[in-house]
């Protein structure tokens, strides 16, 4: 019951996480000419350009926060005061992204969404990262912690298709205010359901460190250095292909903008089937070569994908297979990372006799949160080369630059140490 209060808040943050991800651009840049005669409220690299300000923030505050949770002792322990500080203010801030105050074009859109992202990020910051750092609290073994990143995969993987996939429909459907109310309310309960979860006891040891004592310590642990790396690369591919879903559906393929939920449904639905497959590789070649082996694959198939548009390959189904064989490996990317950084916090603890899990995850969010505002701004960019049917270089380049990140990822791997 533990395994599964916990999860639920994984759902909760994943489905507003990703709705942003997925709609925000669409909200401020909307392909023009569209069906539902969104305005354009800014460009598309200016929109990008926001994305990195606000990611700016998220990354600074992550080892900050990370740290402080580590060092705080409440009677309420040293994630849930945090957790509680953060809730209200990012649901409140995820739904003024979605609701600004002008409908014309301007850098006051501009300045307005960078500004609600500053705060969104910061609120999702102080709930996420103290929430991370329970799974190694809570689950003990290698096993559990497969068990219980397998859980908080599946947790993660339908938050993520409610937001990704479900956002465009809610969008066309209720306008983004609607959409936006409607998921951040759903969000907020189903993030209250860890707070019941116990936590354990603060270990005994050395007291802990200063935030750059504790964020050196970090860097100085072996197998975090080319882990951190892997995501770094993981989570700009995954970014950069989530927020242009609905280009590909308009551009290239003639769909209404909606159809980007089917283009995310199949991606989600064939990373669902992957869980199997990789949790069997887990355990007979080890999380190591798992994630190797299925970030090649996924790399493989986006440069298969990414060839289509240049080949003139339009037609639904060669598209809609594509895509379920590029989702597969897709399902390392929800199990695997949580499991292989509890493994990591474990070898820090070997080493120093301290339990650092929240820097851990913060230092892991100050690197892979860079890579979400560096990519949402690269992905600005490159549309920005041309994103409407008539112009669609831009959308046509977005594959062919997310698939080499995947295939550096499984290569920088070589040099992580820990086998099993």
């Amino acid at each position: 019951m533990q395994w599964l209060l916990y999860s639920a808040g994984a759902l909760g943050w994943s489905m507003i996480s990703f709705a942003l991800m997925s709609q925000h651009m669409v909200r401020y840049a909307p392909p023009q000419p569209n069906p539902h005669g969104w305005p354009l409220l800014a460009a598309s690299g200016m929109v990008g350009a926001a994305m990195l300000v606000g990611r700016i923030f998220d990354a600074i505050s992550d080892p900050l926060i990370g740290n402080l949770s580590d060092r705080t002792r409440t009677r309420w322990g040293r994630r849930r005061p945090f957790m509680a500080a953060g809730i209200v203010p990012m649901v409140g801030a995820f739904i003024l992204v979605f609701t600004p105050p002008w409908q014309t074009e301007g850098l006051h859109n501009v300045i307005y969404l960078g500004v609600v992202l500053v705060f969104f990020m910061v609120a999702f910051t102080l709930y996420v990262g103290p929430y991370l750092a329970l799974l190694p609290e809570i689950s003990r073994t290698p096993a559990e912690r497969m068990a219980l990143s397998t859980m908080l995969g599946v947790a993660l993987l339908t938050g993520t298709a409610l937001g990704a996939i479900g956002a465009p429909g809610l969008a066309a459907k209720l306008g983004f205010p609607g959409m936006a109310v409607t998921l951040g309310l759903a969000g907020f309960v189903a993030m209250l359901a860890p707070f019941a979860v116990r936590e354990q006891p603060r270990p005994s040891g050395p007291p802990p460190v200063g935030l750059i004592a504790a964020i050196q310590a970090v860097w100085a642990n072996p197998p975090f250095r080319p882990y951190i790396v892997s995501q770094i690369l993981i989570m700009t591919t995954l970014n950069t292909v989530i927020t242009s879903a609905v280009y590909f559906a308009q551009v290239l393929l003639g769909k209404p903008t909606e159809y980007g939920s089917v283009i995310m449904g199949v991606v989600m639905g064939a990373a669902a089937l992957g869980f199997v497959p990789v949790n069997v590789l887990a355990r007979r070649l080890g999380k190591r070569r798992t994630f190797q082996i299925t970030m090649i694959w996924l790399g493989c198939g986006l440069a298969l994908l990414g060839a289509f548009p240049f080949l003139g390959v339009r037609a639904i189904g060669p598209w809609l297979g594509a895509l379920a064989l590029m989702g597969l490996p897709l399902g390392a990317v929800f199990i695997l990372p949580n499991a292989l950084l509890a493994d990591i916090v474990d070898a820090d603890a070997e080493r120093s006799g301290q339990r650092r899990e929240a820097i851990h995850f913060g230092v892991q969010a100050l690197g892979t949160k860079m890579s979400y505002g560096l990519s949402s701004l690269m992905t600005g960019l490159i549309l920005g080369l041309g994103n409407s049917p008539d112009h669609p270089l831009g959308v046509q380049l977005i594959l062919p630059f997310a698939a080499v990140f995947p295939l550096l990822a499984a290569w920088v791997f070589v040099y992580y140490p820990i086998e099993k």
